[in-house]
């Protein structure tokens, strides 16, 4: 490492990228000003007191996955009716108390339309994708080189509050828009029952739970491994459908997966899967349909699964003997760069999307990981497992469990 670590202790240590949190002391919340307005960005540095050599400013669309998860505390807050469109959004920073303009985090504040508020807090780390941009734009002007480390903060600047736009004048052909406020479709199902019947896979915690059948992840597992019978083995998957449900209890989400799609016509690589336009066309088309009937209108998707079928070492190449060691950690069932930025992309203002990953072990056994959103990034999480489906009636409401699954859209 080049140069040295921040003084006091950090929030993160690195985690191979290059980079590492600056010190956090005690802070405290600035109340909004009606006179000024915060700006957020990330200031970079070389050294960890030395001058910032650039300033990346945090953006709505930075922040478009935080939001979403403070959207998702609104629903669990007993309005799981709420549009996301219905809902204003505001940042406020968290100072240092012996610095004004540094910040350990950030609050984001979402208020409904019946000015009900909800809150989620979020620290550095949930910017670490700005920090990553201006990391790319020094590489590319040489004035950072690939073996450097970067150190960055969440710096906040005030500014006067933009005088309010002054109404248009009749007849000056102004167009009127017209913001459609979609409901959120989903099952009012008690959560209670379901966890007296469901077993714990890995550490699962309440913030957005998922349910799965045996069958259903049985069904996961072997579209995900599909690939590993071709030479060289290429990853393989599919898309996972369910229902969002909500507690009429507790208020609380959570995920009931019911089938998977698997992958057609998509580019199949040993390290990648891309999906084609007939791929989306073929789901689109079974989506359509689910959600025509009646008994599965509120099925959507709700995550996907592929599989990482190749040994911990074989993306990077490194070949360091992990198969000869008496025990070795590491998997690939990790989230890679590219499955970030995929969910990312497709799963936009939907907080309670996962991403389960098959992989194998250094000595070629299977495992899989599940992941899902928190502070803007996919990180590990249990879930809950079942023998058997909630049987619902018509208008979406749970009654009781019978056993049975639904077949996967392969046969139908």
């Amino acid at each position: 490492m080049e140069g040295q670590k921040p003084q006091g202790r950090p929030l993160f240590e690195d985690d191979g990228e290059g980079f590492r949190a600056m010190a956090h002391a005690t802070i405290a919340m600035e109340p909004a000003d009606q006179s000024h307005v915060f700006t957020l960005a990330v200031a970079v540095r070389l050294q960890p007191n030395g001058p910032e050599i650039k300033r990346e400013p945090i953006t709505s669309l930075d922040l478009t996955d935080l939001y979403s998860e403070v959207w998702l505390a609104y629903l669990r807050s007993g309005h799981p009716a709420t549009s996301y469109s219905q809902l204003s959004m505001c940042v406020l920073p968290v100072f240092r108390e012996e610095n004004r303009d540094r910040c350990d985090g950030f609050v984001v504040q979402a208020r409904g339309p019946n000015r009900e508020t909800t809150s989620l807090q979020f620290d550095i780390r949930a910017v670490y994708h700005v920090a990553q941009r201006a990391s790319k734009r020094l590489l590319e002007t040489s004035v950072l080189q690939p073996s450097s480390y970067l150190y960055y903060e969440l710096v906040a600047e005030r500014r006067p509050t933009p005088p309010p736009s002054l109404p248009a004048a009749e007849g000056a052909g102004v167009g009127t828009f017209v913001n459609k406020h979609i409901p959120l479709k989903y099952l009012n199902l008690p959560l209670q029952p379901l966890l007296e019947e469901a077993k714990a896979v890995g550490s699962v915690d309440h913030w957005i739970p998922v349910f799965y059948t045996l069958d259903v992840l049985k069904m996961a597992e072997r579209f995900s491994r599909e690939g590993a019978k071709y030479e060289p083995a290429q990853e393989s998957g599919g898309v996972v459908l369910g229902s969002l449900c909500s507690c009429p209890d507790s208020g609380e989400f959570f995920v009931l997966a019911t089938d998977v799609i698997q992958l057609f016509d998509a580019d199949q690589t040993s390290f990648s899967l891309t999906y084609s336009n007939k791929t989306w066309a073929r789901i689109q088309q079974v989506v359509r349909t689910r959600q025509a009937n009646p008994a599965t209108r509120t099925e959507r998707i709700v995550g996907q699964c592929h599989g990482h079928n190749f040994l911990p070492c074989a993306e990077k190449g490194k070949g360091d003997g992990c198969e000869q060691r008496r025990t070795c950690q590491m998997t690939s069932a990790f989230v890679s760069e590219h499955d970030l930025e995929w969910s990312r992309s497709v799963f936009v203002r939907q907080p309670w999307a996962f991403c389960h990953i098959f992989g194998l072990d250094a000595r070629g056994r299977p495992v899989h990981r599940q992941f899902g959103f928190r502070s803007g990034r996919l990180t590990e999480r249990g879930y809950y497992l079942m023998e058997r489906l909630p049987m619902l009636s018509r208008n979406g409401d749970a009654h009781h469990s019978v056993p049975k699954t639904l077949p996967s859209e392969e046969n139908t």
